[in-house]
Protein backbone atom coordinates (compact mmCIF):
# COMPACT_ATOMS: atom_id res chain seq x y z
CA UNK A 1 0.00 0.00 0.00
CA UNK A 2 2.66 2.77 0.88
CA UNK A 3 5.39 2.75 -0.61
CA UNK A 4 8.85 1.39 1.57
CA UNK A 5 10.70 4.49 2.09
CA UNK A 6 6.93 6.28 3.38
CA UNK A 7 6.61 2.92 5.64
CA UNK A 8 10.01 3.60 7.25
CA UNK A 9 9.39 6.94 7.57
CA UNK A 10 5.78 6.59 9.40
CA UNK A 11 8.00 4.04 11.35
CA UNK A 12 10.28 6.12 12.38
CA UNK A 13 8.12 8.98 13.55
CA UNK A 14 6.50 7.42 15.96
CA UNK A 15 9.76 7.15 18.35
CA UNK A 16 10.50 11.26 17.40
CA UNK A 17 7.31 12.10 18.74
CA UNK A 18 7.68 10.40 22.19
CA UNK A 19 11.29 11.92 22.28
CA UNK A 20 10.07 15.50 21.52
CA UNK A 21 7.10 14.82 23.91
CA UNK A 22 9.26 13.83 26.71
CA UNK A 23 12.15 16.63 25.88
CA UNK A 24 9.03 19.29 26.48
CA UNK A 25 8.02 17.63 29.43
CA UNK A 26 11.40 17.52 30.65
CA UNK A 27 11.54 21.14 29.64
CA UNK A 28 8.13 22.33 31.65
CA UNK A 29 9.71 20.85 35.32
CA UNK A 30 13.00 22.39 34.88
CA UNK A 31 11.44 25.59 34.20
CA UNK A 32 9.24 24.95 37.47
CA UNK A 33 12.52 24.02 39.38
CA UNK A 34 14.29 27.00 38.01
CA UNK A 35 11.09 29.13 39.47
CA UNK A 36 11.30 28.19 42.79
CA UNK A 37 15.05 28.34 43.14
CA UNK A 38 14.82 32.17 41.37
CA UNK A 39 12.21 32.83 43.93
CA UNK A 40 14.26 31.38 46.85
CA UNK A 41 17.41 33.28 46.18
CA UNK A 42 15.89 36.81 45.43
CA UNK A 43 13.00 36.88 47.98
CA UNK A 44 13.43 34.31 50.84
CA UNK A 45 16.92 34.11 51.44
CA UNK A 46 17.60 37.84 51.22
CA UNK A 47 14.61 38.17 53.91
CA UNK A 48 15.91 35.02 56.20
CA UNK A 49 19.69 37.09 56.21
CA UNK A 50 18.15 40.46 57.23
CA UNK A 51 19.54 42.82 53.85
CA UNK A 52 15.54 42.83 52.06
CA UNK A 53 14.29 46.24 51.35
Amino acid sequence: MFHPRARTMLLLSLPALIIGVASSLVLIAAMKVASVFQQFLWQRLPASIGIGL
